[in-house]
């Protein structure tokens, strides 16, 4: 009897030193991953639950929609790519679960003993201005879902280029005597590189700037616009030499219509280089302000 005694507690030893090595380990490895929160079958679509197509439309509406999963106690918030905007909402609100969308981030708080499984949260967002104007957009949330979308235009110059028709470039014509006429004043702006509105902002007297936008990032909360308050709108752009500006040649700059509505004024204002110099004039034609140039860059 004390031999089976000695030996069952020899076993019994055993078996403790093999759970203790490896089964207990697996789990605790378990536990960890599951106080992650965790993003599953994630997908884009069109506001109708269609498929995005091919080539996108810049300023359309699209639908993040995805599944969650939340620990029992846990508070946590994902950065959404700096390629969209997506106005601040509540997603999902039950009990002591809330899912929001906060300055661009996806905000979860789940005080509840208890983990939350959600399926289809979804939230509608646009490409902020500046994505707006690259051929090709990669969107990647919360580091592990990517999407790539090609939109329509290559620059927010070109899609305004295509609602305004152009005269022709580079040809000559022959006046009434038989003379050849010098150049025609040109729509420039398919030459246009590299446009980017970078800042939109209100100022009144010696008030320090309102920013709506400020570095392409739309700005919360919004300042209110007044009468007689100045609306700004920084943008950038380049002008290669093949461009060939002439004197009277204009280019056409998308005004952003998603803040303003614009009507097209007679009067025109000074358009000067960031060195200074004046170089043209700008006018307000069917939503889009027109910049014609003086002289040659």
């Amino acid at each position: 009897m004390n031999k089976f005694k000695k030996h069952w507690w020899s076993l019994l030893s055993v078996l403790l030193i093999v759970l203790s090595s490896f089964p207990l380990q697996t789990i605790a490895e378990n536990l960890s991953s599951s106080e992650e929160c965790r993003v599953n079958n994630m997908q884009l679509t069109t506001l109708e639950g269609k498929a995005l197509p091919q080539e996108n439309d810049p300023k359309a509406s699209i639908v993040a929609q995805f599944d969650l999963v939340v620990p029992e106690n846990k508070k946590t918030t994902f950065g959404l790519p700096a390629e969209i905007t997506a106005n601040n909402q509540e997603l999902y609100h039950q009990n002591e679960t809330i899912v929001s969308i906060e300055e661009n981030q996806l905000k979860i708080v789940n005080d509840s003993d208890q983990p939350a499984s959600l399926e289809g949260v979804n939230f509608e967002f646009k490409l902020a201005e500046p994505a707006r104007s690259l051929a090709e957009v990669t969107l990647n949330f919360f580091n592990e879902f990517e999407f790539k979308l090609n939109n329509k235009q290559t620059t927010a110059a070109k899609d305004a280029a295509s609602k305004k028709s152009s005269t022709e470039s580079g040809k000559q014509s022959k006046g009434s005597n038989g003379e050849i006429t010098p150049f025609a004043a040109t729509d420039k702006t398919s030459a246009i590189d590299d446009m980017k509105l970078n800042d939109i902002y209100i100022k009144n007297g010696s008030n320090p700037p309102a920013y709506i936008v400020k570095n392409g990032v739309k700005q919360n909360p919004q300042p209110t616009v007044k009468v007689g308050d100045g609306v700004y709108f920084d943008y950038t752009f380049s002008v290669p030499s093949a461009a060939n500006l002439k004197e009277g040649d204009y280019i056409y700059i998308a005004l952003p219509e998603e803040y303003f509505t614009f009507s097209s004024v007679s009067n025109s204002v000074p358009f000067y280089e960031n060195s200074g110099e004046k170089i043209g004039d700008m006018t307000l034609e069917n939503d889009f302000r027109k910049e014609i140039f003086e002289n040659h860059f």
